[in-house]
């Protein structure tokens, strides 16, 4: 299965299954920026765009988590930030970016040279210069299980099996966000609960 075929099925069943996002629905990203991340991503593999996607919610939220009352700080420029994201998850799984002239081409010319050297560095520096978290997907993950599990916690007999299987399946992918970054959920719970 092509890495382009994964993330047309991931895309698939968001429409079907509207999932939550990692950090509660105060932190959503618009689903047209997850799609434009998505699809400048389509081409290379799916970690990239996992960890591309992931970069962005963590910035987000390191920006929302900083505000102080009812001062919120607008994200300017998401466009720059996603382009940015993209940038930074093909540096750590391929060792090679984009050329600038494709980041030029992806923003139509929406931003200069200086405008892209910036927002690395402000996002580096908003992440405090972990660009690759550990344990990033296995949050993302045990999230997006509970999310779609939450009709059955209704009933309080299914809380502990329920609860059990999250437990076995978070112990067996601790360790491996990079197996989580080459599947998608569906590919790794049944082998994980076996």
């Amino acid at each position: 299965v092509s890495g382009s075929a994964l993330l047309d099925a991931l895309h698939d069943a968001q429409h079907m299954h509207p999932l939550r996002e990692l950090w509660g629905p105060a932190f959503q990203l618009p689903r047209r920026l997850i799609e434009y991340v998505s699809a400048i991503c389509a081409d290379y593999a799916p970690q990239v765009r996992q960890e591309a996607v992931l970069l962005l919610k963590r910035y987000i939220w390191a920006v929302f988590s900083d505000c102080k009352g009812d001062e919120k700080r607008a994200v300017s420029e998401l466009q720059v930030v996603a382009l940015t994201c993209v940038q930074l998850a093909m540096k750590y799984w391929q060792q090679q970016g984009l050329a600038a002239q494709e980041l030029h081409r992806l923003s139509k010319n929406s931003f200069t040279r200086k405008d892209f050297v910036r927002a690395e560095g402000e996002v580096i520096r908003v992440l405090k210069g972990v660009v690759h978290w550990e344990g990033a997907l296995l949050a993302e993950w045990t999230s997006l299980m509970l999310h779609l599990v939450s009709p059955l916690l209704e009933d309080p007999k299914d809380l502990g099996v329920l609860s059990g299987v999250a437990a076995h399946v978070t112990d067996v992918l601790a360790f491996h966000d990079e197996l989580m970054a080459a599947h998608l959920t569906s590919e790794l719970f049944p082998p994980a609960l076996h």
